[in-house]
């Protein structure tokens, strides 16, 4: 099983980072995602604001829409197990996805 858990909108190369992933799962091993969702409206300011007022921050990259996240996944060859978006108020959301090899 892999674990990321509110660090996905971190990572620099996508496409990297989920092969060296999928190379790590033994065939019937489990990918878990937690991380922020910009479907939410905080989610969008949080992301426009560091984007916007932190441009020199080397770490945060950008955070995703269920559907953009949904997409990666799948071009990646991960089979989506389950999904969800989790609401926090009425503005801060996450998502949490659960995939296979």
């Amino acid at each position: 099983m892999v674990v990321s858990a509110s660090s996905f909108h971190y990572f620099d190369d996508l496409d990297a980072a989920l092969a060296e992933i999928k190379r790590v799962l033994k065939a019937d091993g489990k990918l878990v995602i937690l991380d922020w969702c910009r479907d939410y409206s905080l989610c969008q300011i949080c992301d426009i604001m560091l984007k916007v007022f932190d441009p020199a921050d080397p770490a945060y990259r950008q955070c995703y829409s269920q559907a953009e996240f949904h997409h990666l996944l799948a071009s990646a060859g991960f089979n989506i197990c389950r999904a969800t978006k989790v609401r926090f108020g009425l503005i801060w959301g996450l998502m949490v996805v659960t995939a296979s090899r």
